[in-house]
């Protein structure tokens, strides 16, 4: 999964978007959205963390942290963080 096949943007002054240019789903690209999703959040920055099928979202607080900044960030986690990076879970559900 390259950073190519996504891009960010702002929606409003409080969130960040990290969405997918295609309109696929794919499992490595879904693990790759959470496994950022996952860096994001180690890092406390962010009020609330959305992932979606082929996108991202950040809720900030725009008094802490500039839309640039958080866009920047998204970006560069985007390139750095690979899907195996992210532990998955199994959860059990009883029936």
């Amino acid at each position: 999964m390259t950073a190519q096949r996504l891009h960010s943007y702002l929606l409003g002054e409080r969130a960040a978007v990290l969405q997918s240019t295609s309109s696929s789903i794919e499992l490595n690209l879904q693990k790759h959205i959470w496994a950022i999703g996952h860096a994001l959040r180690t890092l406390n920055i962010c009020i609330d963390i959305v992932p979606g099928m082929n996108n991202l979202t950040a809720i900030f607080n725009p008094l802490e942290h500039s839309g640039t900044a958080m866009l920047a960030l998204l970006n560069q986690l985007a390139s750095e963080v690979s899907a195996q990076d992210f532990p998955g879970r199994d959860v059990d559900i009883p029936v």
